[in-house]
């Protein structure tokens, strides 16, 4: 999920393209533009009893609103509201490499499962989610 096309489309193609390339039956990539967007497809395809195995985010710093209608970080909205419908779906994060200390340690604090900045630590990310056979690190 990101508002601004041209920081998702490079990752968003390469993941689509390996989707169609790849032997993978039953697979599909969904776009978020904003973080009610996202909330609205995870409880959407949760109730349809096919919850998505992984979210793709980035940081988006004051991007999202809470409850009280503060501004905060769209990654944390997502988190926050996955574990309050108690969905079940892997969260990565792909953000720029500012404030990389501060914000990963608030993003597994709530329950990101990777937060990378490099197009290859993102891909290592996705392979770690989808490999179910190997230990997680």
């Amino acid at each position: 999920m990101d508002i601004n096309p041209s920081n998702r489309s490079e990752l968003y193609g390469f993941i689509a393209r390996a989707a169609q390339l790849g032997d993978v039956t039953g697979c599909t990539i969904a776009e978020a533009r904003h973080a009610d967007e996202g909330i609205a497809l995870l409880e959407k395809a949760e109730a349809g009893n096919a919850p998505f195995d992984l979210v793709i985010t980035h940081w988006g710093h004051r991007g999202a609103k809470d409850g009280a209608g503060r501004k905060i970080p769209v990654a944390e909205r997502l988190l926050r509201e996955v574990r309050a419908h108690d969905l079940c779906v892997a969260l990565l994060i792909f953000a720029g490499p500012m404030d990389v200390a501060e914000h990963k340690k608030k993003a597994f604090g709530l329950g990101a499962q990777g937060y990378y900045y490099t197009y290859g630590g993102i891909l290592r990310g996705i392979e770690r989610v989808f490999t179910l056979e190997e230990e997680t690190v």
